[in-house]
């Protein structure tokens, strides 16, 4: 197998998943459950936040953790 080929069964493939993408946004069974919004409870609100909190905790602590654990390997 060429360069040649490998580099136009590629594009072939691209286009494939291109047209495949297209086809799945214009017709209207596909569309509704991709941008079907879902309702926000106040449980899961909490939780979202709660989740975003932790993170911006723990990950300086874990970066913290690594950066010393490489000091002294």
């Amino acid at each position: 197998m060429t360069s040649d080929s490998v580099v136009l069964f590629m594009i072939g493939l691209s286009g494939l998943f291109l047209l495949t993408l297209i086809i799945m946004l214009l017709h209207p069974k596909w569309r509704k459950g991709l941008f079907q919004a879902y309702p926000e409870t106040a449980r899961r609100s909490k939780l979202t936040h709660l989740a975003d909190g932790l993170e911006l905790l723990i990950y300086p602590i874990i970066w913290l953790f690594k950066i010393i654990s490489a000091t002294f390997k």
